[in-house]
């Protein structure tokens, strides 16, 4: 019979020591979560929040992908005007250098080369 109670005893601790474990163990987890909530709130990282800010972020990242071919298309346009430039000054001195050796055959032909330089 004591026997019996003392295992009735143990059995009954046991039952408290595990309720006890078990209300701390959801109360820690119910404030981990609230916790993880209200951080989230302090934050402003609600997941409206979270997609209005990829929205903008896509948004922003499409504007600089446009700006950038343009800026591209810029340059393209730039270097060959520059090509075109540099074509032009190649021809001008091309000829002015013709221009120069048949002056030279003159009597006059130092100062048409001057002229040029």
């Amino acid at each position: 019979m004591q026997e019996e109670q003392r295992r009735e005893e143990a059995t009954v601790k046991w039952k408290q020591l595990y309720l006890a474990i078990k209300i701390e163990l959801d109360d820690l987890i119910r404030r981990t979560r609230e916790g993880d909530r209200y951080c989230c709130r302090a934050k402003g990282l609600t997941a409206q929040g979270l997609l209005r800010e990829l929205k903008a972020k896509n948004e922003a990242l499409e504007a600089f992908g446009t700006k950038f071919a343009a800026m591209k298309k810029e340059g393209a346009r730039r270097e060959r005007e520059i090509d075109i430039l540099r074509q032009s000054l190649r021809i001008l001195t091309s000829s002015m250098g013709t221009r120069g050796r048949r002056s030279m055959k003159n009597a006059n032909s130092y100062i048409t080369v001057e002229a040029y330089l």
